[in-house]
């Protein structure tokens, strides 16, 4: 199992239809899905025509009382990706569960102790540091930080490193990164002198290609399906096609399992 976790401290980059959309690539191959939505806004669960998730199921009950996997996961309308589920009871989690031990790491306990359920895990995150998203990071073997070429969520991008940054120096393997622009209008000097100051700000991490502005990501949303399942060529789709395969070259090597090792 191989996780990764899609994140900005910025709203309004585009998390939600990465995340999809990079799990859809890797359900196209044959693997096994999990979509994990610890957002309490419950975007990606809805974007899939799914109904959102109280206190006794979804992620609140995966992180609140550390049920099992195949006990909160549902069957999306894409074969071989299931989704932990989202919704607003999502947001007390951090009230309710203050007091309990180990709370940021919940994530990552459950998926190492059912690492052969499935072959890749997305979470998509709200836009804030909290147990939410550090849960993401604790549990992640990279993270994907999708970006607008905008000044603001430029700045979003840098808050987001800067904690990466902070999380790495407990870890004892560090967490690699990559930057995706997102929303990139070719037709507009500001998008390439944002993508410029991105690449001068960021370097490596930044992936040189970017997602292009494609209205059919609506169209597709609204029919619960990534836009890779839609009828019909998209440049977004194919833009991200090719960001999954550029994230498979820099992503590390998954552990064996206890069962390859035997």
């Amino acid at each position: 199992m191989q996780i990764i976790a899609v994140c900005n401290q910025k709203g309004g980059v585009g998390k939600t239809t990465t995340t999809l959309s990079l799990a859809a690539c890797a359900a196209a191959a044959g693997d096994a899905v999990l979509l994990v939505d610890l957002d309490p806004h419950a975007s990606l669960t809805l974007s899939l025509g799914l109904e959102t998730a109280d206190a006794r199921g979804g992620a609140y009950a995966l992180l609140a009382q550390t049920l099992s996997l195949s006990e909160l996961a549902r069957p999306t309308a894409v074969a071989g990706m299931d989704i932990i589920a989202s919704g607003p009871a999502l947001a007390t989690l951090e009230r309710d569960q203050r007091r309990s031990p180990g709370m940021g790491r919940r994530l990552q306990t459950i998926c190492r102790a059912q690492a052969g359920a499935y072959r890749w895990v997305f979470a998509d995150t709200p836009p804030t540091l909290g147990v939410l998203m550090i849960n993401a990071l604790a549990a992640a073997d990279h993270v994907v930080i999708p970006t607008q070429p905008d000044p603001l969520s430029r700045h979003g991008v840098t808050g987001m490193v800067k904690t990466l940054d902070m999380v790495n120096r407990s870890r004892p393997i560090p967490l690699g990164h990559s930057i995706v622009t997102t929303f990139y209008d070719r037709r507009t000097r500001s998008s390439l002198n944002g993508f410029e100051a991105l690449s001068a700000d960021h370097g490596g991490a930044l992936w040189p290609d970017v997602i292009p502005v494609d209205t059919q990501f609506r169209e597709a949303s609204s029919r619960g399906l990534p836009l890779s399942r839609c009828r019909g060529a998209s440049r977004g789709a194919a833009a991200y096609e090719q960001l999954w395969s550029h994230l498979l070259q820099r992503l590390p090597q998954p552990a064996a399992s206890p069962a390859e090792v035997a």
